[in-house]
């Protein structure tokens, strides 16, 4: 799977500590509906004031086959809750994950050959004060030819 952080600045308006997370409910192709937790967060009262609630998390092959994701928010407790809750800065960023392959042009095959060390990346995302890098570094294993231009 692929390993996501996720992040999200929180502000609950109770006079209680109340318990929180943030899980997926999806539909796979086969029609049945499941949830994953991706972030379960500390308890957090109004008094508390903006709360930084992080994690990580994977996302498996049933997850990835998703017809249909929602994005949601839940208390921990049974009762019936009604509080104003803020959101800021939610955000969730590719981590680290599995590359199979890579597909070069021939006219760039030459350069690549076992044993090379590549670094794969997407793009890269800001934090407060710095630029980081969404990638990492790995090592060819086996070169291929496919026979495509």
């Amino acid at each position: 799977g692929v390993t996501y952080k996720a992040s999200a600045n929180m502000r609950i308006h109770s006079e209680y500590d109340e318990e929180y997370y943030f899980y997926f409910r999806y539909q796979t192709p086969d029609g049945h509906w499941h949830s994953q937790t991706y972030l379960d967060c500390p308890e957090q009262k109004y008094l508390d004031g903006w709360v930084v609630c992080t994690g990580e998390f994977t996302v498996g092959e049933r997850l990835a086959s998703a017809t249909e994701v929602w994005w949601r928010f839940h208390f921990h407790n049974a009762r019936d809750i009604k509080v104003t809750v803020d959101f800021d800065d939610v955000s969730i960023a590719y981590h680290k994950g599995i590359v199979d392959q890579l597909v070069v042009s021939k006219d760039d095959s030459d350069c690549w050959g076992v044993g090379s060390e590549i670094n794969v990346g997407s793009s890269a995302y800001y934090s407060w004060n710095s630029l980081i890098p969404n990638s990492f570094t790995t090592v060819i294993t086996d070169v291929t030819e496919n026979g495509n231009d």
